[in-house]
């Protein structure tokens, strides 16, 4: 058989003549993922266009995401989802009702479309209800929802095109969380905005920004994750901070106490990729093992049981990953082998196994 993302004819290939998953985004009922020929597939919930097929129809397995053959970065949010092209520009499809998708509407898109005055794009990230772009010039721009100052620009107004975020440079990369919104500077330092209550900004307080503020005693950091109210951070030592609500361990310090500073991940060193989502958060180690804490309702913590882990819990039978992807209550991991497999809640299909079963270990992602 093929691999997910070949032509309609790849079960005649070899497999090696089929095109390889190179990047994943999980969203709150669907999935998607970023084929090594620059072409997307999504599946799971489609009521709002998510899935970009041009329907509104779930679907328990993979499909083609209309018009893009060209794109180098996939980012899934609530209930849309936005992508990054090799000429620069960004196109985003799903769910609008905030102006989350950056046309300057509030229009439900089924397709992808264009977000407007965007160029030179590096990167892009979907939050619940917003989304955020970092330019080549280590500026960025966020859209959408501005409820808690998630946008960063000084408001709390709803903007359906890109706004500056105010006072950001040597931007490397940034996460749209929930209400809240973390970036990743070229000196290895974070800054965070938005939506404070549970500390998820990690600045030492439980007051909202509208504006950019660093996160607390953080340095040396090498990726950064905001999830629903909690934040991750992988460090250059190869072990993890995360900080924000930890109601159900999501945080992974053995306790059930929210922090508004970063506290260290317990037990865990050799980290190559960490995810936050909405309640849990997960990691991949050196040797290609996934761990995963927090809520576990639906068995996204991939442990063949539902109870919540306020430490990191190894999965077992997993092969080797090379990056994990959490979403509300479901997860996935890319395999060495350019496979996917997903785990946890699929109600809507978004494990991608072709039922509406869920899964307390992780299952293959079918072509």
């Amino acid at each position: 058989t093929g691999v997910l993302g070949c032509t309609p004819d790849c079960s005649q290939l070899a497999e090696s003549d089929c095109a390889n998953i190179t990047d994943i985004s999980v969203g709150r009922d669907h999935t998607c993922t970023l084929l090594s020929d620059g072409s997307l597939r999504c599946w799971g919930g489609n009521t709002t266009g998510q899935l970009g097929d041009g329907t509104i129809i779930h679907r328990v397995t993979p499909v083609q995401v209309t018009g893009i053959f060209s794109a180098n970065s996939i980012a899934s949010g609530g209930y849309h989802n936005c992508t990054t092209l090799l000429d620069g520009t960004a196109r985003c499809w799903g769910n609008n009702g905030y102006g989350q998708l950056g046309d300057g509407t509030i229009t439900d898109r089924n397709v992808p479309i264009e977000v407007s005055g965007l160029a030179n794009v590096v990167s892009v990230s979907s939050g619940s209800i917003h989304s955020c772009a970092v330019l080549g010039d280590g500026t960025a721009r966020c859209w959408g929802a501005n409820g808690s100052g998630q946008l960063g620009d000084g408001t709390m107004e709803d903007h359906p095109r890109p706004v500056s975020v105010s006072g950001l440079s040597n931007v490397i990369s940034i996460s749209a969380g929930s209400d809240h919104t973390c970036t990743l500077l070229l000196d290895g330092t974070a800054r965070c905005w938005g939506q404070n209550h549970w500390g998820q900004l990690g600045d030492g307080t439980n007051i909202s920004r509208t504006t950019p503020v660093t996160v607390a005693e953080l340095t040396n950091v090498t990726s950064l994750e905001a999830g629903w109210d909690h934040t991750c951070a992988r460090l250059g030592d190869g072990t993890a901070r995360c900080w924000g609500a930890n109601g159900h361990g999501q945080l992974g310090d053995g306790t059930n106490i929210s922090r508004n500073m970063p506290f260290t991940v317990i037990g865990l060193t050799n980290i190559v990729s960490i995810t936050a989502a909405w309640s849990h958060s997960c990691a991949v180690l050196l040797d290609g093992s996934v761990l995963c804490w927090g809520y576990n309702y639906s068995g996204q913590l991939g442990d063949g049981t539902t109870d919540d882990h306020n430490l990191p819990t190894l999965l077992t039978g997993l092969p080797a990953a090379t990056r994990v992807y959490a979403g509300q209550q479901h997860t996935c991991a890319l395999m060495h082998d350019g496979l996917a497999r997903c785990w946890g809640g699929n109600n809507y299909g978004q494990l991608g196994d072709g039922s509406t079963i869920d899964r307390l270990t992780p299952v293959v992602v079918l072509p």
